[in-house]
Formats: C-alpha cells, sequence, structure tokens
C-alpha cells in the first residue's frame, strides 16, 4: 500500500489533536497539511508535534494549491462542516468527516451526491463499529446465538455540562444542531443499527436541559425505538455524573449496551478495563456451556480512538485504492441524520414519528 498525504482542516475541534496523532502514527500517511482560518489555533496544535507536517494554512484556497493531497479530514464546527465537505471533494480530495457530518440530513444529502458524481469516497468518524467486542456481537446476531432479537437497550451517561466547557459550540444550538443525541447519542444509535443490522423505523423522545448553564440544546434524552424486523430498543442518555475530570478529554463515563433474544442476551461493555462481551444462549450449540465471558485487549495506541481509530482511518485510506468500503460512510451519516432529526421532532409533538 502507498504512503498518502493527508490533510487536517480544523485545528480546534475536540478531536482535532488526537487526529493528527492519528495521522501521525499511521505508516500510511507519509506528509500532513494543517489549515484552520486561526492562526494560534494551528501554533497551539502543533506545539508539542510537528511530525510529518508538510505546511501549515489559514484557508482552504491555498491549501488545495498543494498537489497530491489524498484526503481530508473534515473537522469544522458542524454549522461549517458541511460547506467544507463539499469544498473538498468539489476539488477532488476524498473526505473523511468528524459525526453528525452536518446539521440537517438534507446537508449530509447533498454532500453524497457531490461524492457520488465526482466518484470519490465519503467517510465517517463511527470509529466504535470496529471495537473487538462490537465485531464479536455483530458475528453472534447473525450467527442467530440468541435467536431473533426481540429488544436492545443502551446507556450513554457522561460528565456533567460545566466540565465541558457550557460556552463551547456544541453546546449552542444554532452552530451544534442538537445537544447529546446529535454529538454523543449518535455512536450508540449507530451500534444498534450495526449490530442488528437493520434500520430504525420508528422513533419517539423524551428531552430536557437540566444542567443549570445558559445552553440552549437537550443535555438529557430517552429515546425509543422500532426496528424494521420488529426489535424494540431504548437509548438513555444524559452529561449527567456529578465526579469527573475537568476537560472534554477528562470525562467519566457510564455505558451499557444489552440485546435480546428469543434464545439469549448479548452484554457489551465497551469502556471496562479489559473490555468485556457476555452471552447466555440456550441454542443447541451452547448447550454445554450456556453462559461465556470474551475479554479484549486492545493494543495502545495514540490518537481518535486508539487502535480502532486507527484502524477506522487506515481502512478509509485503503478503500481510496478500491480495497473495501470505509468502515462507516456518508450514507450511514444520513441514516442517523434522519433518525436524529425524527428524535427531535417527536420530543416537540409528543407523539411517536415514523422513518
Amino acid at each position: 500500500m502507498r504512503s498518502i498525504k493527508a490533510a487536517l482542516i480544523g485545528a480546534s475541534h475536540p478531536h482535532s489533536s488526537a487526529y493528527l496523532r492519528t495521522l501521525q502514527v499511521s505508516s500510511l500517511v507519509s506528509n500532513i497539511f494543517v489549515c484552520d482560518e486561526d492562526p494560534v489555533a494551528l501554533e497551539k496544535l502543533l506545539k508539542n508535534s510537528a511530525e510529518k507536517i508538510e505546511g501549515t494554512f489559514t484557508s482552504l484556497p491555498s491549501l488545495l494549491k498543494n498537489d497530491g493531497i489524498a484526503f481530508g479530514i473534515a473537522a469544522l464546527p458542524t454549522d461549517l462542516n458541511a460547506l467544507l465537505c463539499e469544498q473538498l471533494l468539489d476539488d477532488g480530495v476524498h473526505v473523511f468527516s468528524e459525526k453528525p457530518v452536518a446539521k440537517t440530513a438534507d446537508q449530509i444529502e447533498k454532500i453524497i451526491s457531490v461524492a457520488d458524481r465526482k466518484n470519490l469516497q465519503l467517510g465517517v468518524a463511527y470509529v466504535t463499529r470496529l471495537h473487538p467486542v462490537v465485531q464479536k456481537a455483530r458475528r453472534m446476531i447473525r450467527q442467530s446465538v440468541i435467536g431473533k432479537v426481540t429488544g436492545v437497550e443502551a446507556r450513554f451517561i457522561t460528565s456533567q455540562v460545566h466540565f465541558r466547557d457550557p460556552n463551547h459550540w456544541l453546546f449552542n444550538h444554532e452552530r451544534s444542531g442538537g445537544g447529546i443525541l446529535s454529538w454523543l447519542g449518535c455512536h450508540y444509535l449507530d451500534l444498534m443499527r450495526f449490530i442488528l443490522d437493520d434500520e430504525v423505523s420508528s422513533v419517539s423522545m423524551l428531552a430536557d436541559t437540566f444542567c443549570g448553564e445558559p445552553i440552549d440544546v437537550e443535555d438529557v434524552g430517552s429515546l425509543t425505538l422500532r426496528f424494521g424486523q420488529g426489535a424494540i430498543g431504548s437509548l438513555q442518555l444524559g452529561y449527567q455524573l456529578a465526579l469527573s475530570q475537568s476537560g472534554y478529554h477528562g470525562g467519566s463515563y457510564d455505558g451499557y449496551f444489552c440485546i435480546r433474544g428469543k434464545d439469549g442476551q448479548i452484554n457489551c461493555d465497551i469502556y471496562s478495563d479489559p473490555p468485556v462481551l457476555q452471552v447466555e444462549s440456550i441454542s443447541k450449540d451452547w448447550e454445554e456451556n450456556p453462559q461465556r465471558r470474551f475479554e479484549y485487549e486492545l493494543p495502545e495506541t495514540d490518537g481518535y480512538g486508539g487502535s480502532i481509530g486507527l484502524s477506522t482511518i487506515e481502512q478509509f485510506i485503503r478503500s481510496l485504492d478500491g480495497d473495501g468500503e470505509p468502515v462507516a460512510t456518508g450514507r450511514d451519516a444520513l441514516k442517523m441524520a434522519r433518525i436524529v432529526e425524527a428524535a427531535y421532532e417527536s420530543n416537540g409533538s409528543g407523539c411517536r414519528v415514523l422513518l
């Protein structure tokens, strides 16, 4: 596999420094360009490491004058990211975008049309798909280890808003498009779709803002979902943990994911040390040992999402040469955006919304 040139656009995104480290540790990336309109943000991002940096730029046109940029990581605030994706694609550059990619599903649909017209890849940062616990759970569902799936439930609770800077654009609806659902809950919604290999057919949501900080997005939400093959799902979200370190990367987490079927259940814990998958099954192949526990040790890798984030980026790079598909595509982001928009509509109307 050839090594390529990559660009990171956005120096102050919560994930910018982690993306930079991922590009630096990848053996598939030879040179890195970094772009941000704020020279101070650029300097801050690069002060600890300039490895592989070929150039820095304060405007996108100046960045795109450089030949040979294979792909760009789009990591701007959500209200600016859609236009960035379109501009990169229009210039012939493949795009790996931060989620949720854009504020609206219609904007994402437009980006997809540009990527299709230019025959370029559009990947999205749903890196948890490659977690070994998630991969194992997906295989077990496909193998009918727990029979027909009847339910899936998840919980994602993290540190309160005051630990995370209430003045950040993430908590401004005009800039972010939504709160904890669109920023963090989307990961668990994506895992539900991915593990079950099924689509959401209807959703209802209750959400509110309890933190007492000057924000205008939800910090607590509860969703009920129906899937196309009949399963019922629930997702509980909240910036609610009272004990935490300050800062975005110092957050505490309380996560849970369980898939239930007629013949058993699968419990996933990707935040434990080590990550654990626990399975109960009454299927014939499991008669001698109906309860099993699988533990996983992830390689230590610096960067966004650790080793699974690195694998996600490198699979995207391989897809540029026709070797497979991105782990998650723009169409996955579009389906996620449709679910999120339906959830917000439900919260506003008090009614279940069909997709």
